[in-house]
């Protein structure tokens, strides 16, 4: 079978995609935006939280997009296939909550799950690894909800 020119220009763009179901951790930092005002303050919290955040993700083996302000992504099943990547995922956002919990900023928490596409993706001059999922934008709902509870992880139903 010859490849079509646009299929094949469009295998050169994306590169190696993959199609699996993946675990997806969002959190974000309640009360930063009122810092901003106390540089030393904003940095302490941000350095201290997005350091548990890393050590979190990394001894449950996820994948940790860069981040973004206050925000963490991170992904499981995505390295290697893992059929235990729900439990990671919830596993590190509640030792995100643990090692969290003697600052005075709430992080907030939310787990999801879904199909994903993912692998390099960009343009000519700008390539990174991406991971696209129905799950990404839900989660972000959920994590907003997460300020109305008192422990701050909420577990989407794909999930539990």
């Amino acid at each position: 079978l010859k490849e079509s020119p646009q299929r094949s220009q469009l295998h050169r763009q994306v590169g190696v995609l993959t199609r699996r179901a993946v675990s997806v951790l969002q959190m974000d930092i309640g009360g930063m935006h009122g810092m901003v005002s106390d540089e030393a303050a904003i940095i302490a919290a941000h350095s201290a939280v997005i350091q548990a955040a890393s050590q979190a993700i990394q001894s449950q083996g996820g994948l940790s997009s860069p981040f973004c302000g206050d925000k963490v992504l991170a992904f499981w099943n995505v390295r290697s296939l893992r059929s235990d990547h729900f439990l990671k995922c919830v596993t590190a956002a509640q030792e995100v909550q643990r090692a969290t919990q003697q600052l005075e900023l709430r992080v907030r928490l939310a787990c999801t799950a879904g199909p994903a596409l993912f692998g390099p993706m960009g343009t000519k001059t700008q390539r990174a690894f991406t991971v696209l999922a129905s799950c990404i934008p839900r989660g972000l709902v959920i994590q907003k909800l997460a300020k109305l509870i008192p422990f701050g992880i909420l577990v989407d139903s794909t999930v539990y």
